[in-house]
């Protein structure tokens, strides 16, 4: 395997820990143990939008593309569902006082994975 850098995205302060796609095949989001939660634009990677910032890491991230929203599992905290495009919350699930590591949307239904099982 022959790995060749491309660009590089600047702009978090900390480890990011996920990346998701987005509903434009140019951008994705990622997320970082600042709380940072960042679309970048694929063609202009030096520049980032802020999304939204959490208290603590976010390492799950997972865009549902039927309905525009943007899941952040957020440690600790648990799960907010932000419109990407208004940047506001649409609503938040406290769930387990534990780590989230992933998120899924299939048929409907949201699996999360998290760090107590």
């Amino acid at each position: 395997m022959i790995v060749e850098k491309i660009d590089s995205f600047t702009g978090h302060r900390d480890c990011v820990y996920t990346l998701a796609r987005s509903k434009d095949t140019n951008k994705i989001f990622s997320a970082a143990g600042d709380g940072m939660v960042v679309r970048w634009n694929l063609a202009k990677p030096d520049v980032g939008e802020l999304i939204a910032k959490v208290q603590n890491s976010v390492y799950a991230l997972q865009f549902d593309d039927t309905r525009n929203e943007l899941w952040v599992g957020h440690n600790f905290e648990g799960i907010h569902v932000i419109d990407p495009d208004s940047k506001k919350e649409l609503r938040s699930l406290k769930m387990f006082p534990t780590q989230y590591f992933d998120i899924q949307i299939y048929d409907n239904q949201v699996f999360v994975g998290s760090g107590d099982g």
